[in-house]
């Protein structure tokens, strides 16, 4: 965030601007790159919409060659309106409607839809022109948050490997075109994964000697999910892929990721004006009271705190000298658990100072939380050539 006295001085901050998030799509383009020079070039990169919803950021993925994955109909119709076709989208909502599926095939031809259990097969109508799959639990944990683990035995996520018989059967007696799985977020080793991609591709080979016995076409994808920590580098990504591809080497089906918050964590900064500071006494962290909270961090405040990458600027955008004090950083809601961070060592805060948090690029903006019913930031992008837009007013929100 160097750029932050030129954004100051530019107008597109206004004195109403007490917060914003910042984003780079120069960084957005290098991410999704390495996913294109990473895996096989015949690979589909479905980039989780829930990570970041926001609808310039969609739009500009779709134009880079990527699709989306999206975990509600609320997101695929975003999707569709930052001009998403059903050949590029992914919908893995584990509670769809009949109504949202009906939708789908009037809206969506070519969509791939992967139905959360063996039941919601039964509400797919016939001639429906759908890519359809079914989600697989293959039973290996791979998160390294329990929170975020999705493949554990009593998952409600997908169907459980150990109903073996009955998902062969399901792809025997219905349309079914392909297998899902994601097993877990924030994996700093992909080896869960790739154990869950063995299992997964056992299985898709016994369906189809099955469906070949029966004279039936085999399964024509595979969705292997997303799920490694954005902290995970390019050697980290690469390396990934080609263990991904020495696994699908004689395999003639397509292949499809989900990745999330490794695309897009490193994109963003979010900015927050200081409006009140207790200064530090003796022993006693300072507090700093910031208009970003529990409501745009909420992964950070209700569950576990990161360590934060924090600056600081003055109220005319300069890089505050490093002389360094202790500060509690506290959010604006109206409960005591709105703490971003305790006793961080950052310059000496002052009224009108700018708190800025990097990485904050994924589940920040998707996350906001109504609580106190405040605004939504102002969210801004850079073009990667030195030029800076607003893409999202402030705005407050509606009940």
């Amino acid at each position: 965030m160097k750029a932050l006295g030129s954004l100051i001085t530019s107008g597109l901050i206004t004195a109403s601007d007490t917060a914003f998030l910042a984003l780079d799509f120069g960084i957005l383009a290098e991410r999704l790159e390495i996913l294109n020079a990473a895996f096989p070039g015949d690979f589909q990169h479905a980039v989780a919409i829930k990570t970041n919803p926001q609808r310039a950021v969609l739009a500009f993925i779709l134009e880079q060659g990527h699709g989306l994955e999206a975990a509600s109909w609320e997101e695929l119709k975003r999707a569709k309106e930052a001009g998403a076709k059903g050949r590029q989208l992914v919908f893995d909502s584990p509670v769809k409607t009949r109504e949202e599926i009906a939708w789908c095939v009037q809206h969506l031809p070519g969509l791939m839809l992967n139905v959360n259990s063996l039941r919601e097969l039964e509400r797919i109508p016939e001639n429906h022109g759908l890519r359809l799959g079914i989600r697989i639990n293959p039973m290996v944990s791979a998160a390294e948050d329990a929170l975020y683990d999705v493949s554990t035995p009593d998952s409600k996520f997908g169907v459980p490997l150990r109903d073996k018989a009955a998902i062969i059967g399901a792809c025997m007696d219905g349309d079914v075109q392909g297998l899902h799985m994601h097993v877990g977020s924030g994996a700093a080793d992909p080896s869960a994964h790739l154990e869950a991609l063995d299992r997964l591709l056992e299985l898709a080979d016994e369906v189809d000697a099955a469906r070949k016995a029966a004279g039936r076409e085999v399964l024509s994808f595979l969705n292997i999910g997303g799920g490694l920590a954005a902290s995970t580098d390019a050697a980290g990504m690469h390396s990934y892929a080609r263990a991904v591809a020495a696994k699908r080497a004689s395999d003639g089906r397509s292949w499809v990721t989900e990745f999330g918050q490794w695309v897009h964590a490193p994109v963003g900064c979010l900015a927050s004006r200081v409006e009140y500071v207790r200064p530090p006494e003796g022993q006693r962290a300072g507090t700093a009271f910031l208009h970003i909270g529990a409501d745009m961090l909420l992964r950070q405040v209700y569950h576990r705190r990161n360590d934060l990458k924090v600056q600081v600027f003055s109220a005319q955008g300069a890089e505050k000298p490093s002389k360094k004090a202790t500060f509690n950083l506290v959010g604006p809601l109206c409960f005591a658990g709105d703490v971003l961070a305790q006793g961080v060592e950052v310059p000496e805060l002052a009224e009108g100072d700018w708190v800025v948090l990097d990485d904050m690029g994924a589940n920040t903006l998707g996350l906001w939380s109504r609580h106190c019913s405040r605004a939504v930031p102002k969210v801004l992008a850079h073009d990667g050539q030195g030029h800076w837009s607003c893409v999202q007013e402030r705005r407050e929100i509606e009940f």
